[in-house]
């Protein structure tokens, strides 16, 4: 039988590889360059400018999966923590 401490676990690390794999897709999401320069873009074609928009928003997505991904693992090795002592 799972234990609610290893199911918050199990969805942190679910959510930790969604969000792995959506950066490895989308790239995080910066207004630098990864040499650290600025880009200047004078004009784009509506169509790019949206796609760039949306990967923009799934990146940061992603981040914040990760994010939440790392506080359920948290919180079920915390709650793991707790359970042990107590018995």
């Amino acid at each position: 039988m799972l234990y609610l401490t290893q199911y918050f676990s199990m969805i942190g690390l679910l959510l930790d590889i969604i969000g792995g794999v959506m950066l490895y897709f989308f790239g995080l999401p910066s207004e630098l360059t990864k040499n650290g320069n600025m880009s200047v873009v004078v004009s784009l074609p509506p169509e790019k400018k949206k796609k760039a928009q949306l990967f923009n928003g799934l990146a940061k997505v992603a981040l914040w999966l990760i994010i939440l991904g790392f506080v359920f693992q948290f919180i079920g090795t915390v709650f793991s923590i707790k359970s042990l002592s107590s018995s």
